[in-house]
């Protein structure tokens, strides 16, 4: 009994001495308080590091998922697999394919095979199809419940770092006018074309947000120098 007396009387007497002694000290100087910062980081739930990008229109939706899935063997000889399938809310005919990859210079040679045109023609592509490369810095897949909406939105900022810096601050903002971050990257051909991918609660909502005289305000301070490109719309395929 007396040892364990003896232990916490141990335990708290440079206690006892150091709060006299702060009491003292705080007569002539008042202690500086240090709050930190908190930012916000979002939660990677699966790796994804590299994405490479194809957007086009097609004429039918299903012939050209068909045609597509049955050219999967020559995608994975360039390192590209299969991950989602999206379809624009405006046009549902425009067809968002996101394929990881596996080596941004091979998914580039995939790109420029000499019969690539003529396959996705015959699978009923009919515009020309555009290609992007993301190295990805920010994915979360926490759940968004029911909301299936998604918008990219494509950006060239003065420099990325900068940039970054006024969108971490800004997540509140984004929050509150129903937007969620999901993903962020930029491209393997340029570190300042940016892109974000958000989950969106209210598709009018998130568009009037987009063309607030506040919203511009700020991209200009993050150095934001053209109009960004977005594009909305909704997963049809997960693999």
């Amino acid at each position: 009994m007396k040892s364990k007396l003896y232990t916490v009387i141990s335990f708290l007497l440079p206690i006892i001495i150091l709060f006299f002694t702060s009491c003292e000290t705080g007569k002539e100087k008042t202690k500086e308080v240090i709050v930190a910062k908190v930012e916000y980081t979002p939660t990677p739930t699966m790796s994804l590091e590299k994405l490479m990008i194809i957007r086009h229109k097609v004429k039918n939706y299903k012939n050209w998922v068909d045609s597509y899935e049955a050219h999967d063997d020559v995608r994975i000889k360039y390192g590209l697999h299969n991950y989602l399938i999206t379809r624009g809310l405006d046009d549902s005919n425009i067809v968002q394919v996101a394929l990881r990859m596996d080596d941004f210079e091979k998914a580039k040679e995939f790109s420029k095979l000499a019969n690539l045109k003529e396959t996705m023609e015959n699978g009923g592509v009919q515009s020309t199809p555009e290609f992007e490369y993301l190295d990805i810095k920010q994915y979360d897949t926490t759940s968004t419940g029911n909301i299936s909406a998604r918008v990219v939105m494509k950006h060239k900022v003065k420099d990325y770092n900068t940039w970054k810096i006024q969108f971490d601050e800004h997540y509140q903002i984004r929050k509150d006018a129903g937007l969620s971050d999901r993903l962020l990257a930029y491209s393997f051909e340029n570190r300042n074309l940016v892109y974000v991918v958000c989950a969106v609660n209210d598709i009018k909502r998130a568009k009037a947000f987009f063309k607030s005289t506040d919203h511009k305000e700020k991209m200009k301070v993050a150095g934001v120098e053209e109009e960004p490109t977005m594009f909305f719309y909704s997963v049809s395929k997960k693999y």
